[in-house]
This record gives C-alpha cells, structure tokens and sequence, in this order.
C-alpha cells in the first residue's frame, strides 16, 4: 500500500514538472513581450517629438503608437487576453512594414529617412517588435492557455 502511494506520488510530480515548466513559460512570454512593448514605446516617444513639429501627422502616428503599445505592455503584465496579444501583433507588425516603406520610398512629407537601415535606434525597434510579434503569434498558436475577451 505504501509503495503504491509513493508511486503515484512520484507520478504525480512528474506530471506535475511540465505544468509548472509551463507556466513559467507562459510567464515569461507575457513578461518578456511586455518588456519588448516597452522598449519599442519608450525608444518611439524620442521619435515622437522631433517629428511632430517637423510633419505633424507622423507625430501624431508616433505619439498614438506609444500608447497603444504602452497600454499593451501594461495589459499583458495584468491579464492574459487573446484580444491583447492579437492587437499588439497587428500593431507592431504595421509599424515593420512602415518602417520598411519609409526606408524604401520614403513617406509623403518625410523621405530624410529613405535609405537609412542603420539607425541604432531603429534597429532596437525592429528587433523589439519583432519579439512581439513573434511570440504573440506563438501564444496565439496555442490558444488554450490565453482568455477570450
């Protein structure tokens, strides 16, 4: 009888190691993606300033970018929803297609940017966002363990 207990309490601990692996996994994607958003809102408020005298409407575009994704980072620390990991891909991929169009064919009001890929600055960004969406896109693969709003 007591072997039998010892037994299944071992079993039990070894079921019990991927939950809990897990968890930290799940953890540390929300923690690090939310870490990523932060990243990518704070080096973004830099750029906000000097392009909202210089063409107001991508001031504007920098400024709304950074809430959002501050809200994001923000959300994901408090909750694990769907909705969030969702809308913060979408969100931070648009920003690497702009970034890559103002890089290409430059923006309508500001082509200072046009052709220049090595932007320290601008290289954390796309590095930061791609983070995010890729391992929101993960997360979304398994969508068992993320709420629906």
């Amino acid at each position: 009888m007591r072997v039998e207990a010892t037994t299944s309490a071992v079993l039990d601990l070894q079921q019990a190691r991927p939950r809990e692996s897990t968890g930290r996994a799940w953890r540390l994607a929300r923690y690090g993606t939310a870490a990523a958003l932060a990243v990518t809102s704070l080096a973004h408020i830099q750029v906000a300033v000097e392009h909202l005298n210089e063409v107001p409407y991508l001031g504007v575009a920098f400024y709304a970018f950074v809430i959002v994704t501050a809200a994001g980072a923000g959300s994901l620390l408090v909750e694990n929803r769907a909705f969030v990991w969702r809308s913060m891909a979408v969100v931070n991929f648009a920003a690497i297609v702009v970034f890559v169009v103002s890089r290409i064919f430059g923006l309508p009001g500001a082509t200072d940017d046009k052709g220049d890929w090595a932007n320290s600055t601008a290289i954390t960004c796309l590095v930061a966002q791609g983070v995010v969406v890729t391992v929101a896109y993960a997360v979304l693969r398994h969508r068992s363990r993320v709420r629906d709003l």
